[in-house]
């Protein structure tokens, strides 16, 4: 009989946590535009879907190869689908109701498990909502991480999970896939949630030797598929056009995301010195790489190795160190004022006091361990001048997931001698969703306000495509600065790149995907392109002017201009 009831009542979470899921995605789909935030996104489904390159393609170097190889499969046999955009958006809700669902089988009572499934996915909404809506896969990366986490931190040694190992290998795996980096920010976090499961509990040595022990093959099996994934990305980007591809990328990110572009007027001599002016470091400065034909790996090493000396002359006065800690602790002031940094503070305090009334010692070292390890993340990011907001909500979804299924596990409410009475659990459960559904609220106004701003980028984009495909004769390349700030609409087949259209400052240049990609619109550089071809035109914001273009091109002339919905107008510029 009570196997019978531990069925149904499965059965009814199982369904209530699916109905959740479906219900939210419905009206966020309704109710918003789902974006790509981010550039790299857009570029990424351009090269899987093919419309970059013509044919779709498993390249997608910030994304692994298995996975990218996985969407060429789908985009080459169903190319209408976007498929980049419902592998996402389905990753990222099933994660939601992963960790709902495993959050509710911590109870055994169905009106807990009830209760517990709909404040735990109430919370996964205020805090994640954006990132389900906005979508940009580093942060997705963090989600399926965090889903691992809380999956093996509730692990129960007593029982043959199986399916519990599918999920924390599935996830893990989907989370390196996706963006290794975080896959590996995750990895203490993981260890921490694995001592958890096999150390916390007042079990004998031999009994906790026996957890150990029966861990490693589980972690062999892990370890054997990231090997398999490191050798597949290593084959898939052996040749010597990608291995020069990557060098000349990693230098050129170092310029650009971390240390900056050396000022041109208070270096002159270093500038001449690699063989660079004023106007190839104006070109340089408005990010249209692809136009400056002699700059690669060594000139951008070179621009690295120069920033960083600024950086260290500049700090010359004032300790690296003492100036990492200041700027670290006020990261960590400026992201613990949000509702998600908040809710992981709390939660730790929290933590922390059950722990110590339970006088559970090792509990407490873990919790510890985990909130020194965010400051050394921070720390680290601060001193590389880098942490996007989609890295800070990655990790922190993964200390909260991490943090909750240390506090479940040691409230044992279903272990009380005196359960609490159904009065106090709906008291209790209508002050938690009272005190949810008002934070929820200012987090669905915020997402109000940013998805209007952000369909308008989106719309100002399809605006500038329409036009450029209005002419599919003429070839336009657009300043790098306007296509970086219009992120695309998601559920579209269309990237953000026309069939005629250049962006001289993505990611992809010297890769192998940009020869393929210019080659179906111009003959050689766009550079040469501009200067020799007739039907090729430059494409410039307004307020920018034409000054800078005429220094580096000669003289030029205005070929026609047009205004999109917004009021915004651009320039069409043609070599004289």
């Amino acid at each position: 009989m009570y196997s019978e009831n531990k069925k149904r009542d499965n059965i009814i979470v199982l369904l209530l946590c699916l109905m959740m899921v479906a219900a939210s995605g419905a009206v966020l789909l309704h109710r918003f535009a789902f974006l790509l935030i981010s550039n790299d996104d857009v570029m990424l489904r351009s090269i899987a879907s093919g419309n970059y390159t013509g044919n779709p393609d498993a390249h997608l170097i910030y994304i692994m190869y298995p996975l990218g190889l996985i969407l060429k499969m789908f985009y080459s046999a169903f190319p209408s689908v976007a498929w980049y955009d419902f592998f996402m958006t389905g990753i990222h809700f099933l994660c939601v109701f992963l960790i709902t669902y495993r959050i509710s089988a911590h109870f055994k009572r169905l009106s807990n498990r009830i209760t517990a499934a709909t404040i735990t996915f109430a919370v996964l909404m205020i805090v994640d909502m954006r990132y389900i809506v906005h979508h940009q896969y580093t942060a997705l990366a963090g989600v399926c991480a965090a889903t691992a986490i809380i999956w093996c931190a509730s692990y129960d040694y007593r029982k043959k999970e199986v399916m519990a190992k599918i999920v924390i290998i599935a996830m893990l795996i989907f989370a390196l896939w996706i963006r290794k980096q975080m896959f590996f920010a995750s990895l203490p976090l993981l260890v921490l949630s694995t001592l958890k499961v096999t150390l916390l509990k007042n079990d004998t040595l031999s009994e906790r030797h026996d957890r150990l022990h029966r861990t490693l093959p589980f972690a062999a099996v892990l370890v054997g598929l990231i090997a398999a994934s490191f050798i597949s990305e290593a084959i898939a980007y052996s040749s010597p056009e990608w291995r020069s591809f990557k060098a000349y990328n990693k230098a050129r990110t170092d310029v650009y995301d971390y240390d900056n572009l050396p000022d041109f007027y208070e270096n002159t001599d270093f500038y001449s010195v690699i063989g660079l002016g004023e106007k190839e470091y104006t070109v340089l400065r408005e990010y249209d790489i692809a136009l400056v034909d002699n700059v690669g790996t060594k000139e951008f090493n070179s621009m690295a190795e120069k920033a960083k000396g600024l950086k260290k002359q500049w700090a010359s006065y004032y300790s690296v160190p003492r100036k990492v800690i200041n700027e670290t602790v006020a990261a960590v002031n400026g992201i613990n004022a949000t509702v998600l940094g908040l809710l992981v503070t709390l939660l730790s305090f929290a933590i922390m006091l059950v722990f110590a009334i339970k006088d559970e010692l090792f509990g407490g070292i873990l919790v510890v361990c985990c909130y020194l390890y965010k400051w050394l993340f921070i720390g680290y990011f601060t001193y590389v001048s880098r942490m996007p907001e989609r890295i800070v909500h990655g990790f922190l979804f993964m200390e909260l997931c991490f943090l909750i299924s240390m506090l479940i596990s040691m409230l044992d409410f279903e272990g009380a001698k005196k359960s609490f009475s159904l009065a106090w659990q709906i008291i209790a459960a209508a002050l938690m969703l009272g005190l949810l559904l008002t934070q929820g609220l200012y987090s669905f106004r915020t997402l109000m306000d940013e998805s209007s701003i952000k369909t308008e980028a989106a719309i100002a984009w399809d605006e500038i495509n329409a036009y450029f495909k209005s002419a599919p004769d003429n070839v336009y390349i657009i300043n790098t600065a306007i296509g970086a700030a219009s992120p695309a609409k998601m559920f579209s087949k269309h990237s953000t790149e026309a069939f005629n259209a250049i962006k001289p400052g993505n990611w992809t240049l010297s890769s192998p995907l940009e020869s393929m990609h210019e080659a179906r619109i111009i003959e050689g550089t766009a550079y040469e392109a501009f200067l020799t071809s007739e039907n090729v035109y430059y494409v410039l914001d307004e307020n920018k002017g034409p000054e800078w273009l005429s220094d580096f091109f000669g003289e030029v002339d205005e070929a026609d201009r047009f205004t999109i919905s917004s009021g915004k107008s651009f320039v069409v510029y043609k070599k004289k």
